[in-house]
């Protein structure tokens, strides 16, 4: 039986198209937060903010205490425009 890898390193494997100049947070970081978020029944940009605003202080924890703290929903609308769907489901299927 193939051993499954862990989400984050799956998100990881995913090639980040943004600038490195300007970029508080990580791709996976937010690709994880969707998931999360989407998964706990917060749909929408402005609502997955605030799932992060509700969660701030375990997500922070989980995530490592990132330095810029959590993506707002701009940070998160424009990953999710620029994010290829076709790779991002590969990795999960």
């Amino acid at each position: 039986m193939k051993k499954s890898a862990s989400i984050t390193k799956l998100l990881c494997q995913i090639k980040d198209k943004r600038r490195k100049q300007g970029t508080r947070h990580s791709l996976e970081n937010i690709l994880l937060i969707v998931i999360i978020a989407t998964m706990s029944g917060y749909y929408g940009y402005r609502s997955m903010e605030d799932f992060c605003e509700r969660y701030r202080k375990e997500l922070e924890e989980e995530l490592g205490n990132p330095k810029h703290g959590l993506a707002s929903y701009s940070a998160i609308r424009r990953v999710i425009l620029e994010i290829d769907f076709n790779v991002l489901s590969h990795k999960f299927y």
